[in-house]
This record gives structure tokens, sequence and C-alpha cells, in this order.
């Protein structure tokens, strides 16, 4: 089963912007399904993930977060299979 991924994002961050790209060419290979949640407009994500993003949550598996290699990427997604 493909994992769900969450994205944790601001406007104007530009790790965020490559971690969308990444996101976006990862999953048309791999057929992930991922969303982008804009922490700006939520003061409770804002507080909890402001100095750390980009975050990726990994349903069921790790948390990623500040410069996201795909490596990393594809290595916890990994263990979140084994």
């Amino acid at each position: 089963m493909n994992p769900r991924l969450t994205l944790y994002s601001k406007a104007g961050c530009s790790l965020c912007d490559e971690a969308h790209v990444m996101l976006d060419e990862l999953s048309g290979e791999f057929g992930w399904e991922w969303r982008v949640v804009d922490i700006d407009g939520d003061s409770e994500l804002s507080e909890r993930f402001g100095s750390t993003i980009p975050v990726i949550v990994i349903e069921n598996g790790a948390t990623l977060s500040g410069r996201i290699t795909q490596e990393a990427l594809l290595d916890a997604i990994a263990e979140r299979t084994i």
C-alpha cells in the first residue's frame, strides 16, 4: 500500500518549494498520495512547525523536516513498509 504524505509549508519558503517539486515528481513515479497544508492560516500549526518547515509527515511512519533529500524520503518510506 502506498503511503499518504502531508507537506506542511508556507509561502515564500524556498525549501518548501523544493520539497513540493520533489513530492510532485516522486508521486508521479511511485503513485503516492500527498497533500499540502499551508501553516500560515493556522496559528497552532505555525507555532508547531514554524521554524522547522518544510515538514513531510509520512502516514504511519517518520516525520522529515528542513532540507529534505530524495534519498532521506525514500529511506523513510522504505522503513515504513518493512
